[in-house]
């Protein structure tokens, strides 16, 4: 690899932008005339933006990705002499691709330094646009913490191809993780993200894969029962790490712990998940310890810091990846494609990151920023559990709820990328209650569904089980859909369904489901898992499942938002045990898990401050 000395660079003067071509022509003239004989190779692959204030450290970066990907660079810089300039500095710079000695092969690359004025900064994505070579990719690399109100990272992720970010520079980790997250949910965003954070994880996660590659160890994975993760001063890359590992073994969180420790449902029972920061050694991960029943298995850094050593002594990832930011991005332009793995574990270390708060010894919170927020975290908690399901039993039942706020989740659901996260053939839909209209009534549950997602979903029609509203006397339909449930789930006797997940509302009267207070559903027992259950208060009928079948789910989430939520949100989940007042009480898991995701105004009385996306 070549070295910043042995690279030779022709520099043309600050120039206005539209001029920059004819000055990059005349430099290139220049270098011709100097090097006579010598061949020249003009060579670009990509187009590559650098953002970040450390300015200083974009010619190594440039270095040593040109080596491997010859490109044009932009790199983005904000000044404070002039608020309204916009200027820029066009560099060609040469390095030897073969051989030694004077007469030898040289690539040449170009550079463009643009210094923006604070008052000007709304002009660089423009600036930007116009000096993009056509017809080749773009990849943003943006350093530093980000802020989806930023004009210049805004304006540049509409035209990037791939955006590379390093978590490791993150100043608030949970913020800025969750906007990442957000990222993927902008109509704007259309490119492929990146983590240089994710790409020094790479040995680690290949060590302890290769621990497990044994029939005999493959099999332990099933008794897992702590994970610990030792690091110095590198958060960013544990959580990753543990959202790794948590989102591979299809594990779910559950409430508990603190800001360092969690606990995860697996299939074979609790699992404790531990991050300490280490106070010495070198910094990035030091070491992480799997305790199974009988064996556990650690990697951790070696004394020189080359390698990591397994537990059983043999030598894992023998070499560490390089760690110069430049090395690391070119590793990712090597791959440049999707990586769903790292945004599975993004996602997971989002809600790591999130601190869920206990409600109960079975039930947490958590609390996002807004009701956007909501949506997305409930997003993401749809298709975590339904590759869950998927991997375990090969199906994914859900049972559906109505209302504005779950129409929010589902139309993200609907489009990219959500949509793409879901094998949808393997999707069973339910409904836990529906009015007694008919199904294409604008106070249908069902349409609402139907309208915002199934319709835009690669969903095949019998994977949809319609409740016979509008066709059926209420009673009647209610039966018929319970015969359904039998026969999905293969019950026999008084045996309940098992759905995967269920969403649930919570109405300002207590309710949930169509279980309202002091209603005949409330002390339906036994084998009537959806019931016609008359509601005197609104003079109607509702269908609804019954209190025992939604807590035999394996997974239940209250989906609530909005201010006028706090006082019943508090009365339901902090207050006395009064389950026929609120019948939302009679929620409590047989042997699942219970999570409210709730907006800051709905959580007020439930959690004095915060939030989480």
């Amino acid at each position: 690899m070549a070295d910043s000395s042995q690279i030779s660079t022709t520099i043309g003067g600050s120039t206005r932008i539209g001029n920059v071509e004819a000055e990059l022509n005349s430099i290139w003239a220049q270098v011709a005339e100097a090097e006579g004989q010598n061949a020249i190779l003009r060579a670009t692959t990509l187009n590559l933006i650098l953002y970040t204030n450390e300015t200083q450290a974009t010619s190594g970066i440039i270095a040593q990705v040109s080596e491997a990907h010859p490109c044009r660079t932009l790199v983005l810089s904000i000044g404070d002499e002039n608020p309204d300039a916009l200027t820029a500095v066009p560099t060609v710079f040469c390095h030897p691709s073969l051989g030694s000695g004077e007469a030898r092969t040289q690539v040449c690359c170009e550079e463009i330094s643009i210094t923006v004025g604070r008052s000007a900064v709304n002009r660089i994505p423009g600036a930007v646009q116009a000096l993009l070579l056509p017809d080749l990719p773009v990849y943003l690399y943006h350093e530093g913490s980000i802020s989806l109100n930023d004009p210049i990272f805004k304006g540049l992720s509409e035209v990037t191809d791939g955006l590379i970010v390093d978590s490791a520079t993150f100043e608030d980790i949970p913020a800025v993780l969750r906007n990442l997250a957000a990222l993927r949910d902008m109509p704007h965003f259309h490119a492929n993200l990146f983590d240089v954070n994710w790409q020094r994880l790479l040995p680690w996660r290949r060590a302890i894969a290769q621990s497990f590659d044994g029939t005999r160890e493959r099999a332990l994975l099933k008794s897992i029962r702590e994970v610990e993760v030792v690091h110095r001063t590198a958060r960013a890359q544990g959580l990753l790490l543990l959202g790794w590992l948590t989102s591979r073994l299809g594990w779910q969180l559950k409430a508990g712990g603190d800001a360092n420790s969690w606990i995860a449902r697996a299939v074979q029972g609790d699992v404790a998940l531990h991050l300490h920061s280490a106070e010495s050694g070198a910094p990035g991960l030091q070491k992480v310890t799997i305790l199974s029943d009988d064996h556990p298995m650690t990697v951790a850094l070696s004394e020189d810091e080359s390698c990591l050593l397994t537990s059983d002594g043999r030598t894992a990832a023998l070499r560490l990846m390089p760690a110069t930011t430049g090395a690391l991005i070119s590793s990712i332009l090597d791959s440049a494609s999707r990586d769903r793995v790292f945004e599975e574990a993004l996602s997971m270390a989002v809600t790591l990151s999130s601190e869920m708060h206990a409600l109960s010894q079975r039930a947490g919170i958590i609390v996002a920023n807004n009701t956007s927020a909501l949506a997305r975290l409930a997003a993401r908690h749809f298709v975590q559990a339904a590759r869950r399901a998927i991997e375990r039993r090969g199906r994914f039942a859900v049972a559906l709820s109505g209302g504005s706020t779950p129409r929010a989740m589902h139309e993200l659901l609907a489009r990219k990328p959500y949509r793409d996260q879901v094998a949808w053939a393997r999707v069973h839909v339910f409904w836990g209650d529906e009015r007694n209209v008919p199904i294409d009534h604008e106070d249908s549950n069902q349409r609402m569904a139907r309208d915002t997602l199934l319709k835009h979903v690669p969903i095949p029609p019998d994977n949809i089980h319609g409740i016979l509203t509008g066709q059926l006397p209420a009673a009647e339909a209610a039966e018929r859909y319970a015969d359904e449930l039998r026969a999905f789930f293969k019950l026999e006797g008084e045996q309940l369904p098992e759905f995967d997940l269920i969403f649930l509302g919570l109405g300002d009267d207590g309710h949930t489901a169509s279980l309202f207070p002091h209603t005949e559903a409330l002390h339906v027992e036994g084998k009537r898992l959806f019931v016609a259950n008359p509601v005197p208060q609104l003079n109607t009928t509702r269908l609804t499942l019954t209190a025992d079948a939604i807590n035999n789910a394996a997974d239940i989430v209250f989906l609530v938002a909005g201010r006028g939520k706090a006082d019943i949100a508090y009365t339901v989940f902090r207050g006395p045990l009064q389950p026929d007042d609120y019948p939302a009480q009679r929620i409590q898991p047989t042997d699942g898990v219970l999570t409210v995701i709730a907006d800051k105004d709905a959580a007020a009385k439930l959690r004095g401050s915060g939030g989480n996306d």
